[in-house]
Order: C-alpha cells, then structure tokens, then sequence
C-alpha cells in the first residue's frame, strides 16, 4: 500500500512538472526562461592552410563559455563550420565534447571537415565557424555561438597514381590493360609490389597514356642497382634482377628509385564451400596476383559449406574472414560460425570472385570456368 502511494505521488509530480514546462496548447516543452548563447572566444589566427606533411600540428583552440539551460543536464557542444552566407544550412561537425568548454583542433582535422564540405584543395574559400550547444531533450532548442569566418586554403590528402608500362612489367600495352598502378603513399611518393622480368625494360607515364609525361632512368638522380639505363632510344629502365616481385618506392620529388626483392604475394581460398578444409597443398584454391593487394579467382562455390581468405599456404598466421571486410558482394554472405567464415548466398556453381585487401572489398560474379 505504501509502495503504491508513493508511486502515485511520484506519477502526479512528473506530471505536474511536465504541464508547468508546457506551453499554452500542451503541444512542446519550452524552457522557462532561454538560455544564453555560449560566447566564442576569439581566434589566435583566422587563416588556415597546411599541407599532407603537416597534418599533426595545431591549428587552433577553439574555447567558448558554457551555457546554462535553467536545469541540471549535460550539455554537449559541437563545433561546426560552413561555407560563409549558407546559414550553416550544410554544416559539418568537427567535434563534439560534453560539459567542456575547449577543444584542440589539428590541421589535418580542420583540414579534413573542409573536403567534406567539398571544398577544392589549393582554392581559398571563406567558411564560418560556430558552436552549438544542446541537450539530449528533442524539445528543448539548441543554443548558437556567434560565428567566426576563416580564411581556409584546404590541402589534399589523397593523389593520383603514377603508371609503369613495358616488357619488363606487362609489356608495351595496349593501356587500360597492361599498365601497373603505383598508388600514391604522400605527396610524390608512389609505391607498390610487381612482377618484373629480368632483362627487359619500362618506365613510369604520369597518366594512363604515352604523353604528355613520362619518366626514364635519366630524370632520376639515384636508382636502385635493381635498374639500370636501358640505352634504348627513350632511356628507359632495364630491370637486372632475378625475375620475380620486386616492391618499388618511386620519389618524385627526390628523384630517386628504391626496389627490395620481395616473395610473391599469397592469397588463398580453403573451406568446406570450395574444396573442403584441407590438408594444405591439397584443398586451396591459390588466387591470382593482380595488383599489390588484390587477388582473384574462378572456381567452383557451393553452399553446403563455408570458406575463408588466407594469405599464406597454412592455417596461420593471417587470415581473413566475413568480418575484415567492409564491402562484401550479395552472392556471399556471413556464415556467421564461430569463425565468422563466408558462405555461398546463391546457387552451387562457378564464380569469379575479386579480393581487394587494401580497400576491404570482395566482389562476386557468377562465371563459367
């Protein structure tokens, strides 16, 4: 009886409460009075710039005055910018804090909210800057700073890649077929594992093309004992070393060449949806090499079973499983067994299947073989 009084009471007090932060219609809360915007301080600097090389270094300390919303609650502020006369309608959030008054910011994370607002690298724009303050209570109205403009010159972080092409490689083309990707590492850095052919030659294009740029032995001013000067008629680079995979740092900007003989990149397929788990040298499917971190493979799946990736010929030590991926194709899916393998999610058959361990992707075609 008294547990139940005292719920009652409880009941009617919420309610009362509740009615008193109501307003005439009883439709929204509202506060009983409204609370003060937080005050942003001032800026040690209103212009950023930067670059990939100095992405850890301060940019700047954003504090600003707490606000008080007439009762006890945690208030979360958020930093958020826009282009400047959009009325914040596209805002970005940078960071959000709770019950603080200060957060530090680096130039590679300003830096990284400015491309998300699609903002070209190497362009100067004016973006603004605010903070907004709420709390977890979808009646109660946020509360804004005043905002600050910037004068923000973004950086780029990611780069095109350069391309080699030649006999050494995978022959004089055609392109949009022979040539070997050197993804970008930094800015004119580029880096990545092939096969090369002893005795034969190559160099590097700026663009999936002949011209306008390429680049030979000559342009460079130290090169790996790897390579030497081809003397043909454009001074390409031989390959000397023992057929095989070499993995090669090209610098632009240093011009030079770095190469280490390296073994041949592994990935293989074992499991019960292919041929079954094992033995080794037996049940695995070997993939083909095509490219530093992507693998291929046509062969038979079939769903009675599971499988899974591994990088060596071996049960250990690398492994990849459903879960290591972001992107998996419809025609797989997680067997969701203790090892969280895959699983066929379509018709016992033959399927191209493409690994791709750098972007995390498996795609899946059904094929003839």
């Amino acid at each position: 009886m008294i547990k139940s009084t005292l719920k009652t009471a409880v009941a009617f007090l919420v309610g009362a409460l509740f009615i008193m932060s109501c307003d005439e219609t009883g439709d929204k809360a509202t506060l009983m009075a409204n609370p003060e915007s937080p005050e942003l301080a001032e800026l040690s600097t209103t212009t950023f710039s930067g670059t990939f090389e100095t992405q850890s270094e301060t940019f700047q300390t954003f504090e600003w005055s707490a606000v008080d919303f007439g009762f006890q609650a945690a208030v979360t502020y958020t930093l958020q910018i826009d282009v400047e006369g959009n009325d914040f309608a596209d805002a970005v959030n940078i960071i959000s804090v709770s019950n603080a008054t200060t957060v530090l910011l680096t130039k590679g994370q300003f830096n990284a909210k400015l491309l998300e607002l699609e903002l070209e690298p190497d362009e100067e724009y004016q973006v603004e800057a605010r903070i907004q303050a709420k709390v977890n209570n979808s009646s109660i109205a946020p509360a804004f700073s005043q905002s600050v403009v910037i004068q923000a010159t973004p950086f780029a972080t990611t780069f095109p890649p350069i391309f080699g092409m030649g006999a050494a490689l995978n022959g004089w083309g055609p392109w949009n077929s022979k040539e070997v990707e050197f993804p970008s590492v930094a800015p004119n850095v580029y880096e990545t594992t092939a096969r090369f052919t002893n005795g034969e030659t190559f160099r590097w294009f700026k663009q999936a093309d002949w011209g306008p740029d390429s680049y030979n032995y000559l342009f460079f001013s130290s090169v790996s004992n790897l390579f030497e000067n081809g003397n043909d008629g454009d001074k390409n680079l031989r390959y000397i070393g023992p057929t095989g995979f070499v993995k090669v740092t090209v610098n632009l900007k240093l011009k030079t060449v770095t190469a280490v003989g390296v073994p041949e990149p592994t990935l293989f397929m074992m499991g019960a949806g292919v041929n079954g788990w094992g033995p080794w040298n037996d049940k695995e499917v070997k993939m083909t090499f095509v490219k530093d971190g992507v693998f291929e493979a046509t062969t038979n799946l079939n769903d009675g079973g599971s499988f899974r990736f591994f990088a060596q010929a071996d049960w250990g030590p690398t492994s990849y499983n459903y879960l290591y991926f972001t992107t998996v194709g419809s025609l797989l899916k997680n067997a969701n067994d203790g090892d969280k393998n895959f699983q066929l999610n379509g018709t016992n058959g033959a399927y191209k299947i493409t690994v791709n361990l750098k972007t995390k992707v498996v795609t899946v075609v059904a094929a003839p073989i």
